[in-house]
């Protein structure tokens, strides 16, 4: 009997151990299901050359470049792009979208934009690794970051609601702004799928920028153009003004002079050459006036010019993004 229990016992512990070595492997399977779904997804994809050598600029870590490669990411024309980005369900950004658990990028060929598309692929990656790691202690550390940097970020977000909030700060976040802005938490967690996310910032500054110097200079040129356009009419309608009055004092002056009112030369002299004098100031007056308007009138040339060099950029980069200016007339 004792050795029967003993027997019935060992089958038992050893019924336990298998059923333990069972459940640990059916844990491990759900921990890393992630990880194996993405392994099987990326076994048939082959990039484009485009997409390869984006990829190889961004240097991602393997945890990033395995999510990359399931994401299948496409660099993808306007119709197409727009057919996979517009659906309800699409997370989507102005260049990319990530829909369904891949990546679509949109094709930007002007290169003055360079840094445009790796910039999107990284921020679309960001937003494939979100679905993946959502993580309330990362989201958290966002959402602070968020309040330190609203000025820089407010106008993208406002585009977001609340749901898609902290998925699109983890994005933008990840790809906008330096080290020195983020938590020593964030940028361990950006590690894990960059080995150089100064690099993916880098990208970023370095398309944004065109747009933004564009800007900036705009609303210094349209300041420039209506503080001189208000100078310009009250300088105007002053120089109407002396021209109408010297006009009358020279009536007035002509008039004497025909009927006998100056009984000596001196005086007479002493009045034509008043009028001389007011009337070359007022000829002084035109000609600075008409200096003023060709300076605004360049002015304008160089703003127009800007408005339709930013058009052109943003119709680059989407035909759906209306011009934020408009010419002005001259």
């Amino acid at each position: 009997m004792a050795q029967k229990k003993t027997g019935s016992s060992g089958k038992l512990i050893k019924f336990l151990i298998t059923a333990v070595i069972i459940f640990g492997a059916g844990f491990l399977v759900i921990k890393n299901g992630d990880i194996i779904g993405d392994y099987f997804v990326a076994l048939d994809y082959k990039p484009s050359a485009e997409i390869a050598a984006m990829v190889s600029e961004l240097e991602l870590t393997d945890e990033g470049m395995r999510i990359m490669k399931a994401s299948l990411p496409e660099v993808q024309s306007a119709e197409t792009f727009n057919n996979n980005c517009t659906s309800s369900d699409s997370d989507t950004s102005v260049l990319g979208c990530y829909s369904q658990r891949r990546v679509y990028i949109y094709e930007v060929e002007n290169e003055e934009l360079n840094g445009v598309q790796q910039s999107t692929l990284a921020h679309e990656l960001l937003h494939a690794v979100w679905e993946r790691r959502k993580n309330d202690d990362i989201a958290a550390e966002l959402l602070m970051t968020y309040e330190q940097h609203r000025s820089e970020l407010d106008e993208h977000m406002s585009h977001y609601d609340e749901a898609s909030k902290v998925d699109e700060l983890h994005s933008v976040i990840g790809t906008q702004l330096h080290d020195d802005d983020l938590s020593e938490k964030l940028q361990t967690h950006y590690q894990k799928y960059f080995k150089n996310r100064a690099k993916i910032v880098e990208y970023y500054r370095q398309y944004e920028e065109k747009f933004t110097r564009l800007e900036q200079r705009n609303a210094e040129l349209k300041e420039k153009i209506d503080d001189m356009t208000s100078d310009i009419q009250v300088r105007s309608t002053q120089y109407e003004n002396d021209a109408a009055t010297l006009n009358r004092d020279i009536d007035v002056f002509n008039s004497h002079a025909r009927n006998g009112y100056y009984s000596n030369n001196a005086s007479f002299t002493a009045d034509r050459n008043r009028l001389l004098a007011r009337q070359s100031q007022l000829s002084r007056d035109y000609d600075d006036i008409n200096a003023k308007i060709d300076e605004v009138n360049q002015l304008i040339e160089e703003y127009n010019a800007n408005v339709s060099h930013s058009n052109e950029l943003y119709s680059s980069i989407n035909s759906k993004i209306s011009a934020p200016d408009e010419a002005l007339g001259q």
